[in-house]
């Protein structure tokens, strides 16, 4: 498989094979334009109330926009276990450049 197999199916958050594991796409650019490349963004993970748990976090270091894989939902809601983490985070945009809370 091709390293630059998310260019052919953009559709982040989908699940692809890279021999026996799973990898999950990432967004190409934040919802400013800004490239989402090596050395210039954070990935990590926020719990969420949903029925999956949990979404992937892309944070530009450019703007310090955040987009989430999958997008947030309707039913979506922060479920960190620590509320000090929600004194120390970004302004958090969904992917259409929505501020959320």
């Amino acid at each position: 498989m091709a390293s630059d197999e998310r260019d052919t199916n953009p559709v982040a958050g989908s699940l692809y094979r890279v021999g026996d594991r799973w990898a999950e796409r990432a967004p190409m650019h934040c919802t400013n334009g800004h490239p989402l490349v090596a050395g210039s963004v954070l990935v990590g993970s926020r719990a969420c109330s949903c029925e999956r748990g949990h979404h992937r976090t892309h944070q530009c270091q450019s703007c310090n926009l955040v987009r989430f894989t999958p997008e947030l939902g309707a039913t979506c809601s922060d479920a960190s276990f620590d509320s000090r983490a929600a004194r120390s985070r970004p302004a958090i945009v969904d992917n259409r450049g929505h501020e959320q809370q």
